[in-house]
Formats: C-alpha cells, structure tokens, sequence
C-alpha cells in the first residue's frame, strides 16, 4: 500500500505470466480515495522470456561485431595506403595517411584480439610514422600519437609503455634533424664528416639521418676530394622531375613547390609528386 500526498490510495497486485513464452504480465491497480470505494483497473508490463534475451544479447553482439568490422577495414585501407606511400618515395603523405587510422586502431586492436585471436605487439601505422617522422621533421605528427597513446585503453600497458619509448626516442632525433639540415642547407656541399660532427654527441643519429635523406632523394653522396662530399639534389629553387601521384605525368617543379601539393595539368587534381630522379 502506498499513501499518495493527494490524499489517493493505491495499491498494486501483480500477477505473473503463466507460462514462460509469454512477454506481457498483467498486473491490476487499486485506487481509493476517502469518498469513493475501489476501482479495479488492467495494466500491462513487459516480460521478456529466457529465448528473447538471449536473442536480443546476440543481436547486440553481432551489431558489435559487424561495427569492429568496419573500423579494422578501414584500418587495414589506410595501412595499406601509407605503405603504398613510402614505395612511391611520397614520406608525407604515409605519415598523413599513418596519422588518419589513429581513430581506428582501438576497434581493430579489439577485433584482432577477440575475432582473429591475435595479440598484436605493436600497430604498424603508428611503427611507420615513428619511422619515416624524424628525417621529415614531422613533430606535430609525433606529438599526435603521443597524445593519442596516452588516452588509450585498449592498448596492452607493455606494448603502450614500449611504443611511447619509441616516441619519444623519435621527438629528440626530431631535433637532431633539425640541426643537421640546417648545417647541410646553409653549407652544401659539404664534407660528409663535418656534417655529422655538427652533432658530435648523435654521431650514429646524424649518420642515420643522412643516409635516410639520400634515401629520399633529398640529398646525395659524392666523392669529394679524399672524403665523401654531400649536396643536395636539387638548390632549394631549383627545378627537378617530378611525377604526379594520380596520374603519371611527369614534369619540372621547383624542389621547394614539390614538397607539399600541386595542381596537376593534366588530370586536374591538387596532390603530392613523385621525385623522379636528382
């Protein structure tokens, strides 16, 4: 019995479903009030038997499911994207695309681990922007995943503590990078060994850093005198082959201009070029 402030009485007697594939229980209400005698009303909650909670939780499951799906697609898209990057030599747009499956990397972590039954080590995105981020002097792009990492859950402790090691290793070669370009623009060319002892407390650092920005045809190695000899491919404004990204076409752009997107003349899209050769 409960005892409303209007002063109105209700009672309530529930009556439960008789057999067990039934979803509606009727139960009755009873209202009285000082002046009037009782009045008997039907009302109808809902029941769910055993079976349609069952089949509601699985439905549900495979709603989950088929989302994690989705996302590790879409992960595995963007994966395959910047790896198509670094062999066409375009090293920003990997880390861009790299950069652009963050947002995907819990699902499919998850769905490996729960569908695939594979425990991942590490995620091979954010492995490639750790990579190729030092010799582009993509700091921002580091600071993302930084940020990115240390809201993560789904992500093992060890493997997250390991990775941001890496991280951080890769944000100080940043500064290295940045020291050593600065040497090699303002001096190219220049003798190999006084590049890198611009740096001489990251001799192995510079050294890496330098046979990376060969590797990207920013620089080359030359025989120069007794000693190697390093330039640049190409002076700042200088003109070089470049190869548009959506169609093939090849043509002369400055070094500086092809370094970030152009309008291409021949099929009208705004993307990245390829260096063709030095």
């Amino acid at each position: 019995m409960l005892l409303h402030k209007s002063g109105v009485i209700n009672a309530i007697r529930l009556q439960p479903p008789l057999k067990r594939s039934l979803t509606m229980a009727s139960y009755h209400v009873y209202s009285a009030s000082s002046c009037n005698g009782w009045k008997r009303s039907a009302r109808f909650v809902r029941c769910d038997s055993a079976r349609e909670l069952r089949l509601r939780k699985g439905s549900h499951m495979s709603k989950k499911r088929a989302s994690l799906e989705v996302s590790n697609a879409s992960y595995q898209q963007l994966r395959e994207q910047s790896l198509a990057a670094v062999c066409e030599k375009r090293y920003s747009d990997a880390i861009d695309l790299a950069i652009r499956s963050l947002e995907y990397v819990d699902d499919m972590m998850r769905f490996m681990d729960k569908h695939r039954k594979i425990s991942l080590s590490s995620v091979e995105t954010i492995e490639l922007a750790i990579r190729y981020a030092p010799p582009m002097l993509a700091s921002k792009q580091l600071d993302a995943i930084d940020d990115f990492l240390r809201s993560r859950r789904a992500i093992k402790r060890q493997v997250l503590d390991e990775t941001l090691a890496r991280v951080n290793h890769a944000k100080d070669l940043v500064h290295v990078a940045y020291v050593l370009w600065s040497y090699v623009e303002d001096h190219a060319p220049c003798c190999y060994e006084d590049a890198v002892a611009c740096v001489s407390d990251r001799t192995f650092d510079a050294m890496r850093l330098l046979d990376d920005w060969v590797e990207m045809l920013i620089i080359y190695k030359g025989q120069q005198g007794e000693s190697h000899g390093i330039n640049l491919v190409t002076p700042i404004n200088g003109y070089i082959a470049v190869k548009c990204s959506q169609c093939g076409s090849a043509i002369k752009s400055k070094w500086a201009a092809a370094l970030s997107e152009i309008l291409c003349s021949v099929c009208g899209k705004s993307c990245r070029f390829v260096f063709m050769s030095r």
